[in-house]
């Protein structure tokens, strides 16, 4: 990247931004904060989906200890703290992502 800059959905595709988010995603936390403004701005020129984009956020928070904003992360086998979880599934819909008590049927988490 330092050489040839951020990818783009141009350069890389749409799966390929998809890939190399994920990659980065389950890196180390240094790394995800390192590249989140980037990934920011690939939502902003539509090569990221934001709904992809918020579980970067939540997850970056979870990492450096602040409760999530879209209740999108588990850590052992829990629903990580949310912050005001009574309008989660409102932000959840802000940005294309379905209820909380729909998603955590995929963890068996009631």
């Amino acid at each position: 990247m330092e050489n040839c800059g951020f990818p783009s959905a141009e350069t890389f595709g749409k799966e390929g931004m998809r890939i190399f988010w994920l990659m980065v995603q389950h890196s180390w936390p240094e790394v995800i904060a390192c590249y989140y403004s980037d990934f920011e701005r690939a939502v902003e020129n539509g090569d990221l989906k934001k709904s992809t984009f918020v579980l970067m956020t939540d997850r970056l928070l979870m990492h450096f200890g602040y409760p999530q904003v879209y209740g999108s992360q588990i850590l052992n086998g829990e629903l990580y703290t949310i912050e005001n979880p009574d309008s989660v599934d409102i932000r959840r819909a802000s940005v294309g992502l379905g209820p909380l008590e729909e998603y955590l049927k995929n963890f068996d988490l009631n």
